[in-house]
């Protein structure tokens, strides 16, 4: 069983953008702004955690204080695109449920194919708020293997940081660009209607970070292979990139928390906690988190 899903309510930085593709499948993008929330913690904001794990907007410098919100790109394709596209302003607030796809294109600039993350929309609700409106969400759900072992880093020399790349089968119907064509009436694939080239198109390999303690946790529990759960959100991370000597920006599922499966080296996780535990490196709202987790997922596969 795999499990992606994402939930976001934000607002529209501009008017959604409506194009016909190459072989004129409809192709709606919008970019929605998402003001984080106090748990949402990347490695920028890391620093002004408190001990329960979350940001205290009072302690940001004033210069960071714009910056504490992601700015989050969402797509859709076939004939809800060309639906949607047509109503959506900028500053329209929105609910979007969807999935996170990791799509394949070609950047010119450097002459070879790249993979970028966006959220691709299943449903897209205008809810009538151009002003404050409801509390912003953002919301991941993911369930698949890890490709490898992950890779664990140390940012700017301080800040523990794990990398890696988690498999997840589509659901049918989770229908990307290229796939959208072959897609029933009913808006579903199925896997015998598209041509073997495509079928291996039906799996997205999704980029997860997860930074602080919980880095530190999960860097001995995770290798290839094994089975997680992640829940966490959608973060807009930005980046020099050396090739063209500018800064870039991604899209990336950060981890709040990962219950691990199968797969996974409990004996050598729970002893580094231990140790951890021991050494006052880990804090107390990280491993009390850890344990019913942990504990839940030995019980029911037996590790």
């Amino acid at each position: 069983m795999t499990t992606n899903r994402v939930f976001v309510i934000g607002h529209l930085a501009a008017d959604a953008r409506f194009d016909l593709l190459k072989d004129n499948t409809p192709c709606m993008r919008a970019s929605v702004i998402v003001p984080r929330s106090p748990e949402h913690v990347s490695a920028r904001f890391l620093p002004y955690a408190g001990a329960d794990g979350r940001v205290a907007r009072n302690q940001i410098p004033p210069e960071l204080k714009k910056e504490f919100k992601d700015l989050l790109q969402v797509t859709a394709y076939g004939p809800r695109a060309a639906e949607w596209a047509g109503g959506l302003g900028a500053g329209a607030c929105v609910a979007v449920d969807g999935w996170t796809e990791a799509r394949r294109f070609f950047d010119r600039e450097i002459g070879r194919y790249r993979v970028t993350q966006e959220i691709n929309a299943n449903h897209l609700i205008p809810i009538g708020f151009t002003g404050a409106g409801p509390a912003p969400v953002n919301r991941v759900h993911v369930m698949g293997w890890l490709e490898k072992d992950p890779l664990f880093e140390l940012l700017h020399n301080a800040i523990p940081c794990l990398r890696m790349r988690v498999r997840v089968p589509r659901g049918f119907h989770q229908i990307s660009a290229e796939l959208a064509p072959y897609a029933a009436p009913d808006g579903q694939l199925r896997r015998s209607d598209l041509p073997d080239p495509l079928r291996n198109r039906l799996i997205d390999h999704l980029a997860v970070s997860v930074y602080g303690q919980r880095a530190l946790l999960y860097s001995r529990y995770l290798q290839a292979e094994a089975q997680v759960a992640i829940d966490g959100w959608t973060e807009e991370r930005h980046y020099f990139d050396r090739e063209v000597k500018r800064e870039r920006r991604v899209q990336e599922i950060n981890a709040a928390s990962i219950v691990c499966g199968p797969g996974s080296d409990f004996a050598a996780g729970d002893a580094y906690r231990e140790r951890l535990l021991a050494e006052g490196s880990l804090g107390e709202a990280v491993a009390a988190e850890a344990w019913p987790a942990l504990a839940k997922c030995e019980a029911a596969h037996g590790d």
